[in-house]
């Protein structure tokens, strides 16, 4: 799902070219940057894994983690023993959403099933167009943003930040149990 950055408006994703490995690329890069993209990632087969294991997706966005200074948007995948593949990466020209409708429709026209769940962190744009793109899908945070979020709430409020990592590895010890005696 990797396109060009442009400033320009899209309203529908360009048409898709399925490499003979199996990878799916958008008709907007040029021969060049395909080349570069199947080189990169020749022993991957994405759009084989979306197939096959299409229940959970994971998409994450990240920004000013690049020498690029764009948003990334990574769209991950696991299979039956949870190892995790590379469905779509995309760096895009904002965190708006135009990109991210942009890059969840191409995403879903290339799969055969909508998954099951999608788990985001809490980035609001990309909820939102989750929720609307993906509409039957079940909608999750991510539980290591929530911990880091309730992490950084307590040190805040109680300006401890010994506090906030007591409460945090607290909080963990919770969300991991499987009894009941852990609840007490």
């Amino acid at each position: 799902m990797h396109r060009e950055i442009s400033q320009h408006s899209v309203t529908r994703c360009e048409q898709w070219e399925t490499q003979p490995e199996g990878h799916a690329t958008s008709s907007r890069l040029d021969k060049k940057k395909r080349e570069m993209i199947e080189r990169l990632s020749k022993s991957m087969r994405p759009k084989q894994c979306l197939h096959s294991f299409p229940q959970v997706l994971i998409i994450y966005s990240t920004y000013n983690t690049n020498r690029y200074k764009q948003p990334l948007l990574e769209i991950v995948g696991f299979t039956s023993t949870w190892k995790t593949f590379i469905v779509a990466y995309d760096f895009l020209s904002s965190e708006n959403k135009e990109t991210y409708v942009w890059a969840l429709e191409c995403l879903k026209n290339v799969m055969k099933c909508m998954p099951n769940v999608i788990v985001t962190d809490r980035d609001l744009a990309l909820v939102l167009d989750v929720e609307n793109v993906f509409s039957t899908s079940a909608h999750l945070l991510c539980r290591r943003h929530i911990d880091m979020d309730i992490e950084s709430y307590v040190t805040k409020m109680m300006k401890n930040n010994v506090m906030g990592k007591s409460v945090a590895k607290n909080w963990k010890i919770l969300i991991k149990g499987h009894s009941r005696r852990i609840f007490t």
